[in-house]
């Protein structure tokens, strides 16, 4: 299983993501991430409630 850091913050709820999987049928790529927006000129930018999660799997 792939398990990314608690979501802080009150809109997080303290959430986290898993992701489970047969090990026995895929592997994971080494392909896993979060998305964060970038900042911009005027200063940080407002992120996601919730991070979005990606992670890649091979099918071997």
């Amino acid at each position: 299983m792939i398990i990314p850091d608690v979501t802080k913050g009150g809109p997080g709820n303290g959430e986290r993501l898993t992701y489970l999987y047969d090990s026995t049928r895929v592997q994971p790529s080494g392909l896993v991430g979060e998305i964060i927006l970038p900042a911009t000129a005027d200063g940080p930018t407002e992120q996601f409630a919730r991070t979005p999660y990606a992670a890649s799997f091979v099918c071997e």
